[in-house]
């Protein structure tokens, strides 16, 4: 049994098989209860923060289409956190995904 490092939710393999396949077959798969509430309104709370920051900066936002952009997290408190990036029921997933070794490039929204 696998169990995210917040403490929340506990996944089995059975359980990492059918996240990777709903990955496969949607392009998403929603893991629930994987990470404490307080850390997803620490990262909300940064996250706009940044966003506004960076909506002021020429250049800060990458276009993608019309009122949606592309923005890359810092890696700094509270983005560069193993909790979220090396998350062994993200990874666990994602091993099942990818056959070969694989690089997180960078963190973005």
């Amino acid at each position: 049994m696998l169990q995210s490092m917040g403490g929340i939710a506990n996944y089995t393999a059975t359980d990492l098989d059918r996240f990777a396949q709903e990955l496969n077959r949607d392009g998403i798969c929603v893991i629930r209860g994987l990470f404490e509430r307080n850390l997803i309104d620490e990262w909300a709370k940064a996250f706009d923060l940044l966003l506004r920051e960076r909506q002021n900066q020429p250049g800060g936002l990458a276009p993608r289409e019309i009122a949606r952009y592309y923005l890359t997290l810092p890696w700094v408190t509270p983005f560069a956190n193993t909790e979220v990036f090396a998350n062994p029921v993200i990874l666990g997933i994602l091993d099942r995904i990818f056959p070969q070794e694989y690089v997180m490039a960078q963190l973005g929204v």
